[in-house]
């Protein structure tokens, strides 16, 4: 089974509660919000817009999010425990289809260099959060647009929804098995109403790994067996990195010279018509 991730409380986390200030007789997909306008649990600075799905946007469960444009940033702290390893999934999605073409770059804070997003029309990003908190646990969630250039296009800057916060437990050895987290089962919470899976990008240390004992090579998808067809268990990893780029996972074992060792493992196809080398080393 899937553990029970305790949540970290984390305020609006969904954007579901409205900017205050706001005409109630207000509507518009798009709402620019200025000094008069608070939004709960966050502070923003920048061009930051409040996103109502509709007609012309499409959000998970026909929410709610916001829109980081020129400048645009959002941030809250959050109180975590001393001895949890936190992950930090996040929904985001490109406002037009025509940005797919045009990733764009989004920094958060704990994360230091700008990332890049946008490799589809909605994506849920997945990181640990582990060393992050200061000395009175408390982590700066902290996110930003980068331009990537004078003239970008103001329909394409990115659309945040959705934030979860919550503790990973530490993976357990089950009968003989020498591979801690052998079916993926202790992994980042998946997001209501997110059906694509979540994206881990690449993460050499096992140990700060939003996917316990296990390292991240490119990138990979952590799927569940309600929205995939998972071969074993209720999760499994997709391998996803595009063109060239190596996408796998790693894990590192203590063995014993002259002694035997049988490894299984189980693959299933995801059915989209890529075609790669699918290589095991040991």
């Amino acid at each position: 089974m899937l553990p029970c991730h305790q949540q970290i409380y984390f305020k609006n986390p969904d954007f579901e509660s409205p900017p205050t200030n706001i005409k109630t007789n207000t509507y518009t997909p798009f709402l620019l919000l200025g000094r008069n306008e608070t939004l709960p649990g966050w502070s923003f600075s920048g061009t930051v817009q409040y996103v109502t799905s509709g007609p012309n946007i499409s959000l998970p469960g026909n929410g709610h999010a916001v829109q980081l444009g020129l400048g645009g940033t959002i941030n809250q702290y959050s109180r975590t425990r001393d001895s949890t390893n936190m992950s930090l999934p996040s929904s985001l999605l490109l406002r037009v289809r025509t940005a797919i073409t045009t990733p764009m770059l989004l920094t958060l804070l704990f994360l230091g260099d700008p990332r890049r997003y946008g490799r589809e029309m909605q994506e849920s990003h997945a990181y640990s959060l582990e060393n992050f908190a200061d000395e009175r646990n408390l982590i700066n969630l902290e996110i930003r647009s980068v331009p990537t250039n004078a003239d970008s296009n103001v329909r394409c800057w990115p659309v945040v929804d959705t934030f979860l916060i919550s503790g990973i437990e530490v993976p357990k050895f089950h009968g003989d098995n020498m591979v801690a987290n052998s079916g993926f089962e202790v992994g980042p919470s998946f997001i209501r109403n997110s059906p694509e899976g979540i994206l881990l990008d690449e993460e050499s240390d096992y140990m700060q790994s939003a996917l316990q004992q296990w390292s991240v090579l490119g990138t990979v998808k952590y799927i569940d067996s309600k929205h995939f067809s998972v071969p074993k268990e209720k999760a499994a990893i997709e391998l996803v990195s595009a063109g060239a780029a190596p996408s796998g996972i790693l894990t590192r074992l203590t063995l014993t010279k002259g002694s035997k060792y049988v490894m299984e493992f189980t693959m299933g196809d995801a059915n989209d018509s890529c075609v790669g080398d699918f290589i095991v080393y040991a």
